[in-house]
């Protein structure tokens, strides 16, 4: 049976052209810390709470940015996708029909730590805050709309449970990760993550102290339906949708790492990803 349990982000930049220095500010800044490198490849693993990125420097991509899914999977289906080994990350990998790389860890090893062990060399073994609030990945946001990639996401287990107009929905067996395709983009690639976190309002005030630029949000609706959130979503420039027994309270950043965003948000019985504001982060 294909088994495919999102796990992590691969991030990946060439350093020929995209100075490391600022890839690391960028994931301090939101709060990462590196926990592990590799111990012969330029491969490195940085986390805040549940959030966790793979970070390499490659010759083999022309754009810094989010380069890959990671997965906790089976046998069945690593042979299933006629994936390889990967030296440079240590895992088996292929990829969508966009060239999105889709990395596997074997059930063999039951933490990605186990699969990592011997491998890679650890940093820091200190407990890992959440340094600005972030708790877990809960989707991404890609480019270009095409029925095959629809098609192989389905085959990965996803579930298609929307089409929009300038969004599809694609929602994980275990509803705990959801892709959005962006059908109007001509371009291909993973330009945005949607991050969880504990309080968007803390998290937005940690971000502005740690000097990332947030994007100026225009207020749709005066969120009256949102109760006690009113003057919080308005005052630190939050946008919102639901209602305030079902909600998403959500900012968004804007490459503060080379050719990533981020949406960070607090929900409360909410699980998809809003349409109209991710529209709202990337129109205008």
């Amino acid at each position: 049976m294909i088994k495919a349990d999102f796990s992590f982000i691969e991030y990946s930049y060439n350093s020929a052209e995209t100075d490391l220095l600022e890839v690391e500010r960028g994931l301090a800044k939101l709060g990462f810390v590196c926990r592990a490198h590799h111990n012969s490849e330029n491969t490195t693993l940085w986390t805040q709470d549940l959030c966790i990125m793979l970070v390499r420097d490659t010759p083999n991509v022309e754009f810094a940015g989010i380069s890959g899914l990671g997965f906790m999977s089976n046998q069945f289906t690593i042979d299933y996708f006629k994936c390889e080994y990967d030296h440079s990350v240590e895992m088996y990998v292929t990829t969508d029909l966009a060239g999105n790389r889709i990395l596997f860890v074997p059930d063999s090893s039951n933490t990605l730590g186990d699969m990592l062990d011997g491998n890679y060399i650890i940093d820091n073994l200190n407990y890992n805050k959440k340094e600005v609030g972030f708790n877990s990945v809960s989707g991404v946001v890609i480019d270009g709309l095409d029925r095959y990639q629809m098609d192989f996401y389905q085959e990965l287990g996803f579930k298609f449970t929307k089409s929009g107009d300038e969004f599809n929905t694609l929602v994980s067996r275990n509803n705990r990760f959801i892709v959005k395709i962006d059908k109007r983009s001509a371009q291909r690639g993973i330009k945005g993550l949607v991050v969880d976190c504990d309080d968007v309002f803390i998290t937005t005030s940690k971000l502005y102290v740690n000097k990332l630029d947030l994007k100026q949000l225009e207020h749709v609706s005066d969120y009256a339906a949102f109760g006690k959130h009113v003057h919080k979503i308005i005052g630190y420039n939050c946008v919102a949708a639901g209602s305030e027994a079902s909600y998403t309270i959500e900012n968004f950043c804007m490459d503060p790492v080379p050719g990533m965003d981020i949406t960070f948000r607090s929900r409360k019985q909410y699980l998809d990803i809003n349409d109209n504001l991710l529209g709202m982060y990337y129109n205008g």
